[in-house]
């Protein structure tokens, strides 16, 4: 849990109520009045709630957008991640963790926080990113409606993302170091409760992998390794150990040109 938040919340639960409540609770921003006996219950959760989200946001405050600005966050509950408009600054992430009986208060604050300062990452680095793989890698097209990286292959598309999400991250916690702790939870609950690691038969790689299959081993390899079973065989140790070297080297955050040499 990112200290702030222990500080604010300590090791308290809210309680746990119908999904239903608690979204009504949040989107009345604090006060929800029912006609049911859980209105006090409610009202509790909606605060609960509200101080979440204060707190996430005066970290976020704190991170200073390319061009200075003030970071847009908002929820979806049908995201099961996060996602960014790169220039305007406006993040959308998953309010899953905000219904996750098992997190504490100051957990949730800190998973919300991981995934914002993620995207907040890529408005920073990925901009030029994708300015790099349409220059690269862009097919031309004579449809007017195929623009940005409509064209670009899938594969380079994916690759050029790994390499953006290990960099950013590298960025965030060098630039911020008082946040660093929220991007092991924040992988943490996407491992456990998006992906469900555990419930995946074991991962291997094998002779004669399609492109899909390795670029799947590939993010696992890079970020989920130590949420997986993996097989225990010499080409799957040589192919997992690779894809982190990869990683590892060509994860500059202040040089897109390294960027691109790692999808080349």
């Amino acid at each position: 849990m990112l200290t702030v938040f222990e500080d604010a919340f300590g090791g308290k639960k809210r309680r746990g109520v119908s999904f239903e409540t608690y979204w009504a609770a949040l989107n009345k921003k604090g006060r929800y009045h029912a006609r049911h006996d859980n209105a006090g219950r409610a009202d509790e959760i909606a605060d609960s709630v509200t101080d979440v989200l204060a707190a996430v946001q005066s970290v976020v405050d704190g991170l200073v957008s390319p061009d200075g600005g003030r970071y847009v966050v908002s929820f979806d509950a049908a995201q099961s991640g996060a996602g960014t408009s790169l220039r305007d600054r406006k993040i959308v992430i998953t309010s899953g963790p905000l219904f996750d009986k098992t997190l504490s208060l100051g957990d949730i604050a800190t998973v919300l926080t991981g995934f914002v300062a993620h995207e907040a990452g890529h408005a920073e680095i990925s901009v030029a990113t994708e300015a790099m793989i349409v220059r690269r890698w862009r097919k031309p097209s004579t449809n007017a409606y195929d623009r940005g990286t409509a064209k670009v292959p899938p594969v380079v598309k994916v690759l050029a993302n790994l390499l953006d999400d290990v960099a950013l991250e590298k960025r965030q916690m060098t630039m911020y170091p008082g946040i660093a702790s929220v991007f092991p939870a924040t992988l943490t609950w996407v491992a456990e409760k998006v992906i469900r690691t555990a419930s995946k038969r074991a991962v291997g790689a094998y002779k004669g992998m399609s492109s899909l299959d390795r670029i799947n081993f590939a993010i696992d390899a890079v970020r989920y390794a130590r949420f997986y079973k993996w097989v225990g065989n010499a080409p799957t140790r040589r192919e997992r150990v690779w894809w982190q070297d990869w990683a590892a080297e060509f994860s500059d955050y202040e040089n897109v040109d390294v960027r691109e040499r790692g999808i080349d």
